[in-house]
């Protein structure tokens, strides 16, 4: 926390892993009891005194949930942001990667896959389709292929293996990919051609998988459903939700 009188300026830490308060130098913006952000830019070797810093930045009063969760991500590190290089990889790999291509992929475009997800979902990343048989059931289970447009070595897939993970927080959501992946040509939209990774699946009357098969494919979704659509039309909630619509 940001503290300042007329003898000078200095945070209070609230990571228990640095020493403090940090002495600040030079120009203090900001106001008292601001949640900051510090560079330490000397850390002596003996106790007796306290580091020194500069203020790189006043995120304003603290218990906020937008000043919270900026908190996390500049202490973990998690950048909300992709640098220059990879957004211009993800523009040059949009434009030369077709969707509708089926070179190479078996067509699942006239299969009904559909996918089910939280409402507030912001990707669609697998979908599901079911058949009943004579004897059994059988299966296609799809995900986007993220591997079409992220290729190895490149800035792209350097930045998606250092983030590991799309980070959901309760005002934000901070995406393994960009938008333009993530959210568009890697979220299985209904009535949008997309290509995905499949495992189509055989089932006997006992449940028990019979044959299996996977393939690069191309799909469109037929539906976009959430989890309490599904649990409703299926009558496993008796409480009230969306009708269910298919494409």
């Amino acid at each position: 926390m940001l503290r300042k009188t007329r003898h000078g300026a200095w945070l209070e830490v609230d990571d228990a892993r640095v020493r403090g308060p940090i002495v600040l130098q030079g120009e203090v913006n900001g106001q008292d009891g601001d949640a900051a952000v510090v560079e330490i830019v000397r850390f002596p070797e003996s106790g007796d005194e306290n580091p020194e810093g500069k203020l790189l930045a006043a995120l304003g009063p603290p218990g906020s949930p937008d000043v919270e969760t900026r908190k996390v991500l500049l202490r973990e590190g998690i950048e909300e942001t992709f640098s220059e290089a990879v957004q211009q990889e993800v523009e040059r790999v949009a434009q030369s990667v077709d969707p509708s291509s089926t070179q190479g992929r078996e067509d699942l475009r006239e299969v009904d896959l559909l996918t089910i997800d939280p409402a507030d979902a912001r990707d669609r990343d697998d979908a599901i389709w079911v058949r009943e048989l004579d004897e059994g059931y059988e299966a296609w289970v799809a995900i986007a292929d993220v591997a079409a447009y992220v290729q190895t070595g490149t800035a792209l897939d350097d930045e998606a293996r250092i983030r590991g993970f799309s980070l959901y927080l309760p005002d934000r959501a901070v995406p393994m990919l960009p938008a333009t992946l993530s959210s568009k040509l890697c979220s299985l939209e209904k009535d949008e051609d997309r290509l995905c990774m499949a495992l189509w699946m055989k089932f006997d009357d006992r449940g028990r998988r019979t044959r299996t098969r996977l393939c690069e494919a191309i799909m469109r979704s037929k539906a976009t459903l959430s989890y309490r659509q599904v649990a409703v039309g299926m009558k496993w909630s008796s409480e009230p939700g969306e009708p269910l619509e298919a494409g």
